[in-house]
């Protein structure tokens, strides 16, 4: 009664499986889906990051502005003056001492014990505005190094989204080359099942032998055992490019739903279809190299090196700025008060000198070492799009290969069809001759897939069908 109950549970849910709505997806769907990789979205917050700190450094042409407040209480006055201190010791002084004296035997008062005190506590509060006037160049070189930061930041996201982009169309494919292979062996599997079906019949009008029908049952069994691992490699490349995008999917048939399409139900719109030769999309190569994001890379970090050289002379330059300050304050001397000023500073490195030509010294030996990395990689990607286009018109030419080997194995089908009907070929020439035409579609669609995959790696764009 249990396994009755789990059969019955299954059919359920086969059916209910079989019921659900296909998912469809186009190559553009996928290629929107890729943003939200975590490599791109990681990308996309570099970028973020870069324009918060081009930001950062636009706020240092503005003035910075502080506030500073001060409270204390000494063990001792820190200003503590008596006659002595104010009158000194000479000739003069020593008079008015000698009377002061005098005075206190006769008054019991003695003046020279006066002392005046002062800064005993206090407290105070300042606003400080300073405005740099010229810095050496340096915030003027930091804001323009945190442009080219930006522009950096831009590049990477750029490339990091072509890769992805390429892996997950050349996965498309991919899946698209197995379905028609597919389609292709579900053609051959029922011209060979037809010819299974004769060539039983003619067994029992005594027409063929059963040796030969027994041929055409071989055929049948080897066509379902490629069907069988066919299906299942259809399913591991969905699945593949199911990740790479992120769409979830079931595996399990009976455990699909709307949410969670099983990986059958979801079929890609895009057909290998017809293209245009390689002359049809074709870019001058050093128009190409100098698009490419990994040029404009190299480009960029000749740039920052040139502007971090110009900023380490100005660490030599005089630094200029000026200022304005307003407090409040009460230390005991006078009364509490409002008081203010304004100030210029200059600054003048000296002993600093050598070490700044050293370090700028430094600076353009980077500076010439970046463009020889630029001169050599630049090379290197000429002579990349060079081998991507030989890989485009390699591809295609084995597409017109493959065509013309399919166009052969049709025609040959053909005449063995017709020979047969005459009685001068023989069953088995049939069979072969439909193998071999499932065989030439089979490699035109991975010719096909091939060709795509290489004029998407040359144009770092996506190649759609006419």
């Amino acid at each position: 009664m249990k396994r009755l109950t789990l059969i019955l549970l299954l059919m359920l849910g086969s059916l209910a499986a079989r019921g659900q709505a296909v998912t469809r997806l186009s190559l553009g769907d996928c290629l929107e889906r890729s943003g939200e990789d975590a490599t791109l979205q990681n990308a996309a917050l570099d970028v973020l990051a870069a324009k918060a700190q081009r930001q950062e450094a636009l706020s240092l042409y503005f003035p910075t502005v502080s506030m500073q407040a001060i409270a204390f209480k000494a063990f001792n006055p820190l200003i503590e003056l008596g006659i002595r201190d104010i009158l000194g010791e000479d000739e003069a002084a020593q008079r008015f001492y000698d009377v002061a004296n005098y005075a206190a035997t006769i008054t019991d008062y003695n003046v020279l014990d006066w002392r005046y005190t002062a800064l005993s506590s206090g407290y105070g509060a300042t606003a400080i505005a300073i405005q740099p006037i010229f810095a050496g160049g340096r915030i003027i070189g930091g804001n323009r190094l945190a442009v080219v930061g930006v522009e950096a930041a831009e590049a990477k996201a750029s490339l990091a989204s072509r890769e992805k982009e390429t892996q997950i169309e050349e996965k498309y494919w991919r899946v698209v080359a197995l379905s028609e292979k597919m389609r292709a062996l579900d053609d051959a599997l029922t011209a060979v099942t037809s010819l299974s079906g004769d060539a039983s019949s003619a067994v029992d009008a005594g027409l063929l032998t059963s040796t030969e029908a027994l041929q055409a049952q071989v055929k049948l069994r080897e066509l379902r055992s490629k069907q069988v691992r066919l299906r299942s490699g259809i399913r591991l490349a969905k699945m593949d490019l199911m990740e790479s995008i992120g769409v979830p999917y079931s595996p399990y048939e009976t455990m699909a739903t709307d949410s969670l399409p099983f990986i059958d139900r979801i079929e890609l719109t895009d057909s290998l279809g017809a293209l245009m030769p390689p002359e049809h999309y074709f870019i001058p190569e050093e128009q190409l190299a100098a698009s490419l994001d990994e040029s404009r890379l190299l480009d960029l970090q000749v740039k920052a090196k040139k502007i971090e050289k110009q900023m380490v002379i100005g660490e030599a330059l005089p630094q200029i700025g000026v200022g304005v300050s307003y407090g409040y304050g009460d230390f005991g001397i006078g009364k509490a008060r409002w008081n203010g000023g304004v100030f210029a500073s200059v600054k003048v490195p000296i002993s600093d000198w050598g070490r700044t030509a050293r370090k700028a010294q430094r600076y353009d030996y980077e500076l010439q070492k970046a463009e020889n990395q630029r001169q050599q990689l630049q090379g290197q990607l000429l002579l990349r799009t060079r081998k991507l286009w030989l890989d485009v018109t390699a591809a295609w030419e084995d597409v017109l290969v493959q065509e013309d080997a399919v166009a052969y194995a049709e025609a040959t089908l053909k005449t063995v069809k017709g020979n047969q009907s005459a009685g001068l070929a023989t069953l088995s020439d049939v069979l072969q001759g439909q193998m071999n035409l499932s065989l030439a579609l089979s490699d035109l669609a991975d010719a096909r897939a091939a060709y795509r995959t290489a004029l998407r790696a040359y144009r770092a764009i996506p190649v759609r069908g006419e």
